[in-house]
């Protein structure tokens, strides 16, 4: 009898374990923009665009989703609470490839961001002025873009995010790399929009850096200019003999002063 009971308790939990991995039945659903259709056929989905207008539209919740998804949101809606308990929502997700989130009314993102397990966050929040501490909480994230109308701030947490190898952050009205960016040793790409006029010596410690975007700022411009008088360039020089396998890239075009 013992044996009888330890075997359908076997069963299932195999049939539990095997409800999340069932196989799609709808191909066409790999991409999908409807919320009604993503929650039937959860398993399908792998890349998820979607507006959200109130909780109804995800009170089913995301736990029978597949890891590792594309997960792109417009919040149509300026409740904190409702923002709150989509990010609770969210986290029943074990892993997401990439979540991006764009919004006009938020200034600041919940805590409960920090419980989710993510590799790419972009943020297109208009009214965003700092970088949101929340998100120093994601400790396994790799890549991070705000783009905002005007970000004043970037906090000291952010040496939280060890294992972050790209950073962009549009309209950061700051003369110069803030000073947490410099911890950051992973670091490979960094994009601080278009006020950099002067780059401190601590930028040698970003050993792994790769590409380091100065487009249409006052360092680029002088840079430019001097080049174009001396034939040679001036701080960059310095810049390039430290950091030998980094690209400064100072045109829109993508093309870009080869330090090697």
């Amino acid at each position: 009898m013992i044996y009888r009971i330890l075997f359908c308790l076997l069963v299932i939990c195999l049939n539990s374990c095997n409800t999340k991995n069932e196989q799609c039945i709808r191909e066409d659903l790999f991409f999908c923009d409807n919320l009604e259709q993503a929650f039937e056929n959860p398993s399908c989905v792998k890349v998820l665009e979607v507006t959200i207008h109130n909780e109804n539209d995800f009170k089913n919740g995301f736990s029978e989703f597949e890891n590792n998804m594309d997960i792109t949101l417009n919040l149509a809606f300026n409740s904190d609470l409702m923002f709150k308990h989509l990010l609770e929502k969210l986290s029943a997700i074990d892993s997401i490839e990439s979540l991006t989130i764009f919004n006009s009314f938020f200034e600041d993102i919940p805590n409960e961001i920090g419980n989710l397990k993510i590799n790419k966050l972009n943020l297109y929040f208009d009214k965003i002025k700092k970088v949101p501490i929340s998100i120093t909480q994601l400790s396994e994230l790799q890549e991070l873009s705000i783009y905002s109308d005007s970000i004043s701030l970037i906090p000291k947490e952010l040496i939280n995010l060890k294992n972050i190898t790209r950073i962009k952050i549009i309209n950061l009205r700051q003369d110069s790399i803030p000073n947490p960016i410099f911890s950051l040793k992973q670091l490979e790409y960094l994009n601080l929009g278009n006020r950099i006029t002067n780059i401190s010596d601590k930028i040698y410690s970003l050993k792994k850096l790769k590409e380091f975007v100065l487009i249409d700022t006052p360092f680029s411009i002088s840079e430019q200019n001097f080049h174009q008088k001396n034939k040679k360039y001036n701080k960059l020089e310095i810049l390039k003999s430290k950091l030998p396998d980094c690209k400064f890239i100072f045109k829109q075009d993508l093309l870009y002063y080869n330090s090697k």
